[in-house]
């Protein structure tokens, strides 16, 4: 998988994650936006070693480098230079259990922020999918995501994955990953 300008990357950097994305690709370098922190851009030291993940329709693919520099411009940027190739992140880190679960969903990427209904189709400790039909826009990879459901069910999470299921009514299968917070929330959810 090669990266694309104008691609969204979560960049973590001393621990802390930051959304930004792809400026500019070279072989083995990444130009990225300037992470923001209150609206103030973060300059990364050179030498400063990141991990990134980069969201795309198949999936999320995970990097590892260092940063070279900065570079102040229009668009202020940092360089980083990548270890390797990114590698596809495997998502699944608990058994998946088979559900049927109407939810209501609701696009935190989007304003105004509205519900829309939605079907629950499976649910782990990590992540679930999610069948939406007819949403607009489409949904895409990286986008935040707040599932509400029954017996106080509330987990917030990242889209991994989109896949048209059905052409003609758009329905859409998406796979979630929950946040941190969520995973224990979806745990106790699971439990008996």
């Amino acid at each position: 998988m090669q990266p694309r300008v104008n691609q969204r990357v979560q960049l973590w950097v001393w621990e802390r994650a930051y959304p930004v994305r792809v400026e500019d690709v070279a072989p083995q370098e990444l130009t990225l936006s300037v992470p923001l922190e209150s609206g103030q851009p973060v300059f990364i030291p050179s030498g400063t070693q990141v991990r990134g993940c980069v969201y795309t329709e198949e999936g999320a693919w995970e990097f590892r480098g260092t940063v070279t520099r900065c570079v102040r411009g229009r668009v202020d940027a940092i360089c980083v230079r990548m270890d390797a190739a990114p590698i596809p992140v495997e998502r699944r880190r608990g058994p998946r259990q088979k559900v049927s679960l109407r939810v209501a969903v609701r696009r935190l990427d989007y304003w105004p922020i509205r519900s829309m209904d939605a079907l629950l189709v499976d649910l782990s400790e990590g992540g679930g999918r999610l069948e939406l039909d007819n949403p607009w826009p489409k949904p895409v990879a990286g986008e935040r995501l707040l599932v509400m459901g029954p017996r106080s069910l509330s987990l917030l999470g990242r889209v991994v994955w989109v896949r048209l299921q059905f052409e003609r009514s758009r329905r859409f299968a998406v796979g979630v990953a929950w946040s941190e917070v969520s995973r224990l929330a979806a745990r106790r959810w699971l439990e008996p």
